[in-house]
C-alpha cells in the first residue's frame, strides 16, 4: 500500500443547452485543462482522458522567472486523469478521476531531502527517517488540500458554464 496519489470527485450540473448533450460540459473542462498545458490523450462521446507532461508541470511550477505563488489553481497539481459526463434525467453527472503523483513528486521529494539535510538528529539513518516523515507529513497536507480544492472547483462547474454562455461545438481540435 502506497501513499494516495489519486482521488475521485463528482458533481451534478444543469446543461446550458439540453439539446447539445454532454458536449458543452466536456468542452468547458477540456479548455480549463488546456489552460494548464494538459494534453488530451483520448476523447470519446461522454469522456476524455488527459495528462500533463512533467516538463510543463515544472515550467508552470517554477518557470523561467522563478516560483509564482499566485499561479496555484485547483488544476495546478493534476498530473493525469479522466472526466466522464453521464446524463441523469434533466441533469448531468460529472465524475473526475485525477492523479496528483507528479505534483507530490516535484514538491515532496525536494522537501524530504531538505528535511533530511537540516535534520536535528545525528547520523544518516535518523536524518533519512526524519526527512521521510517531513515529506510524508507535507504530502498528506497537500493531498488533503488538493482533494478539497478540486472538489470545490468541480462543484462550481455549473456556475462557470452559465458564465461562459451557451457555447456550441468543440473548442479544440483534440
Amino acid at each position: 500500500m502506497g501513499f494516495p496519489a489519486s482521488f475521485a470527485s463528482t458533481t451534478i450540473v444543469e446543461s446550458p443547452d439540453p439539446t447539445a448533450g454532454v458536449t458543452p460540459i466536456l468542452d468547458c473542462l477540456e479548455q480549463a485543462l488546456q489552460d494548464h498545458d494538459a494534453e488530451i490523450t483520448l476523447r470519446g462521446e461522454d469522456f476524455f482522458e488527459f495528462r500533463v507532461p512533467i516538463g510543463a508541470r515544472l515550467n508552470n511550477d517554477f518557470g523561467a522567472f522563478g516560483y509564482r505563488p499566485g499561479r496555484w489553481t485547483p488544476l495546478a497539481f493534476v498530473s493525469a486523469g479522466c472526466f466522464r459526463v453521464t446524463p441523469l434525467r434533466d441533469r448531468l453527472v460529472v465524475t473526475a478521476d485525477v492523479q496528483i503523483g507528479q505534483y507530490l513528486l516535484t514538491r515532496v521529494a525536494p522537501l524530504s531531502g531538505i528535511g533530511g539535510v537540516l535534520s536535528p538528529l545525528g547520523g544518516p539513518i535518523p536524518s533519512l527517517v526524519f526527512g521521510t516523515c517531513v515529506g510524508l507529513g507535507i504530502a498528506a497536507i497537500w493531498y488533503s488540500l488538493a482533494r478539497w480544492e478540486f472538489g470545490s472547483w468541480l462543484q462550481r462547474l455549473d456556475r462557470r458554464l452559465k458564465e461562459d454562455g451557451h457555447r456550441r461545438g468543440r473548442l479544440t481540435s483534440a
